[in-house]
């Protein structure tokens, strides 16, 4: 485990002239936080080209959806997880039958198939891929129900490991669908202010299919939105505490998605970042930066994250 101390000092001083003693201060904090346990640390360079946008860093998974987007919220009965569902496009689904379609599973040594018996709905089992998800919802038995990872495809099967499962023949829908982008241990971050006050925060995701996305929230109530606008949801693999930003010059920026020159870095002497740089320092969660340059000379400088 590493270890991060950070000294702040801020001092400003009224004086008209130059002292070796002043004593009219305008400004005087500071801030002694030491032995803070961190992670990783990165330094990523900037150069910025006179006109030129860039995202410096990102972890952020690729959510799509528009405002007309209808979410909704949904405990799993008996359990502090939550289901949240809407059209992320975060899996794509497989066609893979319905209520109709009959599935036969075999077990052997925890390497589970299971067959298209040729009753009801047929899957199309030529749009899987060895590393699709499968999910088995309610219709199975307790021990065959969950989310597995496909480790092959047949011409009418599927494989997956699950170390309980028993046999089985029923019908029922399977959801088989894309493995990516958003991953079980990534966050999902819900701050659009369209969500009720409980319902909003940042999530472990504990499990993803194509129809929902689940996180535990022991406070979640049930609820269904639309108008959620871009950067209301984020998902991302991992964020950073800390954010120093030193430049040469001057750039707009925005963190988290947000809109390009939320804020402004500068210093009043362009090219010196050894002696008077243009400075950010934000204490908070940070997954994605993004800056452009609005001036005439080329910008150079760097970002620090702390995890």
């Amino acid at each position: 485990m590493s270890l991060l101390n950070c000294s702040l000092n801020f001092v400003g001083y009224l004086d008209a002239a130059r002292n070796a003693n002043p004593m009219v201060r305008m400004a005087d904090l500071s801030w002694s936080l030491q032995g803070m346990a961190t992670g990783n640390i990165r330094n990523i360079p900037i150069i910025l080209a006179p006109g030129e946008t860039q995202t410096i860093t990102s972890s952020a998974r690729a959510l799509s959806y528009t405002g007309g987007t209808s979410f909704q919220v949904v405990p799993v009965s008996g359990t502090s997880r939550v289901r949240f569902t809407g059209l992320f496009g975060q899996r794509t689904s497989r066609p893979s039958g319905d209520a109709t379609t009959q599935w036969a599973l075999t077990v052997v040594n925890g390497l589970v198939t299971a067959t298209y018996t040729g009753t009801g709905t047929a899957p199309t089992f030529g749009s899987m891929v060895a590393g699709d998800g499968c999910f088995f919802g309610t219709a199975f038995s307790t021990y065959n129900q969950g989310i597995f990872q496909v480790v092959k495809v047949g011409v009418d099967y599927i494989q997956f490991q699950n170390s309980l499962a028993t046999a089985q023949t029923v019908l029922g829908q399977v959801n088989v669908f894309s493995s990516g982008p958003v991953q079980v241990g990534d966050t999902l971050s819900v701050v659009s202010t369209v969500f009720s006050f409980p319902n909003r925060g940042q999530f472990v995701v504990t499990a993803v299919t194509d129809q929902w996305i689940e996180f535990a929230n022991p406070a979640a109530i049930p609820e269904t939105v639309s108008g959620v606008a871009s950067g209301g949801i984020n998902a991302y693999l991992e964020s950073y505490r800390w954010m120093l930003v030193a430049i040469d010059g001057r750039i707009n920026m925005s963190t988290n998605g947000d809109a390009l020159g939320a804020f402004e870095v500068s210093t009043d002497i362009a090219g010196d970042i050894i002696g008077n740089p243009g400075l950010l320092l934000k204490r908070g969660n940070v997954f994605r930066v993004d800056a452009t340059n609005p001036g005439q000379g080329v910008v150079h400088g760097f970002l620090m994250l702390v995890e």
